[in-house]
């Protein structure tokens, strides 16, 4: 029998893993991304980001919590085999692990699925972003549009 005496169980860091989704198209002013006008959530208020994007559930995976999120928040359907993993990031100061995916293709409109939350969608031009936006989406969009998959934060 070991009479050394125990070592303290080391705790380890812990974070919230989330997903967004990044859905564009093609029109006539060029590449534009959907964005939601976030309301009365708590974080982030007035301010635009991902046109859906929300909290990995217990017992979910990244791309299960994907379709859950733009199912219910814009009132779209992705399968499964359509979903692309774009982007991680890491936020420390937050303790975010965040998956960014987007879609081969898509079925149905988007729409304002939760109008407690969401003032409403905005396609925006992928160059020119509205001023009111959360402070680290431009930087992944930047990431993303020229071939990055992981933000600094990850490395």
């Amino acid at each position: 029998m070991n009479n050394e005496p125990r070592q303290p169980a080391k705790i380890r860091f812990k974070c919230t893993p989330c997903v967004f989704i990044y859905l564009t198209r093609e029109s006539k002013n060029g590449k534009e991304i959907l964005l939601q006008l976030r309301e009365n959530t708590g974080y982030m208020d007035g301010k635009y980001h991902f046109g859906a994007a929300g909290h990995v559930e217990a017992g979910e995976t990244f791309a299960q919590a994907a379709i859950r999120e733009v199912a219910e928040e814009i009132g779209v359907e992705i399968l499964p085999e359509d979903l692309i993993l774009k982007y991680i990031s890491y936020s420390l100061d937050e303790a975010y692990l965040r998956c960014v995916f987007g879609a081969k293709t898509y079925t149905g409109t988007p729409h304002v699925c939760e109008p407690n939350k969401c003032a409403g969608l905005l396609w925006a031009k992928i160059d020119d972003l509205p001023e009111n936006i959360a402070p680290y989406i431009p930087d992944i969009i930047h990431d993303i549009e020229h071939g990055g998959k992981f933000d600094r934060g990850i490395m």
